[in-house]
């Protein structure tokens, strides 16, 4: 009960201020996971409560814009948003599946990975907005680290049983829980969906503050609680037992790193200081991180290999055969059950899941997303925490899947980088409308060249 408690007190509050009851959303949709359902019956599409809070945000801010529109830019991920969505769309609607069974996959999709992403960009325009989502933030990953730690410890996660009793269909129950596997041991996801996700998650929080306190000297608030809940990241990352949050820290982490700055070696000092407390668990896990450099390491610690990889990029182009144009929709692994879809072992990569599922239309849509966010948007707002970040996001959605992605938080750390750039700044007070739809001028001017 506490979840929607929760829930309806926000939206009350919304009322009042929908701006900051719209931030501690945001910072409370960290703790929704996809077993916590509003409406969960056999043969009805499933409606969780994550997906329904985000649909009522959205709608509510696009019925009232104008009221909440401040930004300088019209949404700059509009033109590859469109095209995934129209995507997303086809796939749905031509899917093996059916369309039903597919309606509440592309409601969620719309609602997380589009329409929500718009109603942040023009609404977190100030400051302020920022300085309390942070806190928010804040409080909320101190307490995941936390957590953490206290799971690690008891060897089980009781917010998870729990979080599975709230979804009353047996069959649409997900457990991404690992238990005690002989290659790794017990593996940490803490408040999270799944300990991929996790550690991103803790990976993503722990070069935010890194980048802001290093590069940019920002007066964060709770600086001396961010900097410790960033060290108590990096501690959870090793917890969760998982390589994907290794990569994206080690690959994101690119983004604050500046030898001539002083303050980069005040950072590393207090890392180094952590590290002390941290080393009897890395030392316990070391294999896990050597395993990203050494075949012996990796055998040790089990997970994919190279081989096992190919052999699921052929089955995904087996399957992509059967419908090349939009694909089989993002279910077909329900109606579909031969030695292909389970060569695919879940579809570890995005790729795995896009080539069969999405087809054509799907295989050019994302790879024009990840052009948009690896090489338009970076160089236009000349930023290379928004580059380097991308590369990192990209390369672990491509090595592995990643069960219950926070997208948001994602873009939530390129709308900030956005708009702290000289280039956002110069427009101040002007209001400019360009979106862009497959290199068609929607609106007067376009500025992304």
């Amino acid at each position: 009960m506490i979840f929607y408690l929760c829930s309806i007190l926000i939206i009350l509050y919304s009322f009042v201020n929908f701006k900051r009851g719209f931030i501690i959303f945001l910072a409370f949709k960290l703790l929704l996971v996809r077993n916590i359902t509003l409406i969960s019956i056999p043969g009805i599409p499933l409606l969780t409560l994550d997906m329904f809070m985000s649909l009522l945000y959205s709608f509510w801010f696009f019925l009232f814009k104008k009221k909440y529109s401040t930004a300088k830019y019209s949404f700059p991920y509009m033109s590859p948003g469109m095209l995934l969505m129209l995507s997303w769309t086809l796939s749905a609607l031509f899917s093996v599946a059916g369309f039903s069974s597919e309606i509440s996959v592309l409601i969620g999709d719309v609602a997380n990975e589009f329409l929500l992403l718009i109603a942040m960009w023009e609404t977190l325009e100030d400051k302020e907005d920022f300085d309390f989502l942070f806190g928010m933030i804040t409080i909320v990953i101190f307490a995941s680290c936390i957590y953490a730690l206290v799971e690690y410890k008891m060897q089980t996660n009781p917010l998870q049983i729990y979080e599975m009793t709230l979804n009353k269909d047996p069959l649409k129950i997900i457990d991404f829980g690992y238990g005690i596997d002989k290659w790794r041991g017990y593996h940490v996801q803490s408040i999270f969906e799944h300990a991929i996700t996790a550690g991103i998650i803790w990976a993503l929080y722990s070069v935010f503050v890194m980048t802001s306190i290093v590069k940019y000297n920002e007066p964060l608030r709770f600086k001396a609680i961010s900097v410790v809940t960033a060290i108590l990241c990096l501690l959870a990352v090793i917890l969760t037992k998982q390589r994907a949050g290794l990569v994206f820290f080690f690959i994101a982490a690119l983004s604050f790193f500046k030898p001539k700055k002083k303050k980069l070696y005040v950072i590393f000092a207090l890392v180094a200081i952590g590290m002390v407390f941290i080393s009897p668990y890395l030392i316990d896990n070391i294999n896990i991180l050597l395993s990203l450099f050494s075949s012996k390491a990796q055998s040790q610690v089990g997970g994919s290999d190279a081989s096992m990889r190919w052999e699921q990029l052929n089955a995904a182009f087996q399957l992509f055969f059967k419908a090349p144009l939009f694909g089989l929709g993002s279910k077909f692994d329900s109606v579909i059950n031969n030695r292909y879809v389970r060569a695919l072992l879940g579809g570890e990569s995005i790729w795995f899941s896009v080539i069969p599922g999405y087809g054509l239309l799907g295989i050019v849509s994302y790879l024009y997303s990840a052009y948009w966010m690896l090489y338009k948007i970076p160089k236009y707002f000349r930023s290379i925490e928004l580059f380097w970040v991308s590369v990192a996001y990209w390369v672990v959605r491509t090595l592995t899947s990643v069960p219950g992605m926070k997208v948001y938080l994602i873009y939530l750390f390129f709308i900030y980088f956005i708009k702290k750039s000289d280039r956002y700044k110069v427009y101040k007070g002007l209001r400019q409308n360009e979106w862009r739809l497959q290199g068609t001028i929607v609106h007067h001017k376009n500025v992304f060249k």
